[in-house]
């Protein structure tokens, strides 16, 4: 290619036909090109989001008026891990990836009267902000296993006129010396559970219940859900059915 006097090269030197072609197809599909780069990137992502993400074999809500700290000031493990570590002892390995995974949601939930002692302070604002999420968990969640105080348990159990949880008898040993709160709730603290590490910690008011599938969860779940339920089922019957070592 030649170039002019002044060492540049020439305009019609520069529009080569494949440049040209190039040039005219992005003239025209422009958009078109943006959205499937923009959907390209999307797919490539969620994949890779998707294949990393921990596969957990039960999903627990724990919620009472303790708040659970994530950190230790000691170097040991935290409360919470030390309680997420106690739910994963008795999990067996659903999917069968070699470990038991728990996925613990720990909500700070304390009673009226503890809030307005709490103040308007980052204590107070939890307490509001987990009460709200507590609600979305009881109405549609995979966290079906749920630890919580009797308070939340008389607040939450009926929701338009309909029990939530599902009575625990049929899941119980037969031979047990458990002391119910309702037949849907059973106190930890009368379990051989509370004398494990970390249940052990828990409030003594702490009730083990189980959230019923109900028809409106089926109805607007899908095939994983109904197998949540059906890990969490049999994670009841496990803890329920441990006499100790």
């Amino acid at each position: 290619m030649n170039k002019r006097s002044d060492g540049e090269y020439s305009e019609a030197q520069m529009h080569s036909p494949l440049i040209e072609k190039i040039e005219n197809f992005f003239y025209h599909y422009k958009w078109h090109t943006i959205v499937a780069l923009f959907l390209v990137v999307v797919i490539v992502v969620t994949t890779v989001q998707t294949c990393s993400r921990e596969s957990y074999d039960i999903y627990i809500t724990y919620a009472t008026g303790e708040s659970v700290g994530r950190s230790s000031e000691k170097g040991d493990l935290s409360k919470y891990q030390r309680y997420t570590a106690a739910f994963s002892r008795l999990c067996p390995d659903f999917d069968g990836n070699g470990e038991s995974l728990v996925s613990l949601s720990d909500l700070f939930v304390p009673s009226p009267e503890k809030i307005e002692e709490l103040g308007d302070n980052y204590a107070y604002s939890s307490a509001v902000a987990d009460s709200k999420t507590l609600t979305d968990r009881f109405m549609y969640s995979e966290y079906y296993v749920s630890f919580i105080s009797k308070h939340v348990y008389d607040t939450h159990h009926i929701k338009s006129g309909v029990e939530i949880f599902t009575p625990l008898e049929p899941y119980a040993p037969e031979d047990n010396d458990f002391v119910y709160y309702s037949d849907s709730a059973i106190y930890l603290s009368s379990t051989p559970l509370y004398s494990l590490p970390g249940f052990s910690e828990m409030p003594e008011d702490t009730l083990i219940c189980l959230r019923i599938y109900s028809e409106v969860t089926a109805a607007m779940g899908n095939k994983k859900s109904a197998e949540t339920y059906e890990r969490s089922e049999e994670y009841i019957r496990e803890i329920l059915k441990y006499r100790g070592n």
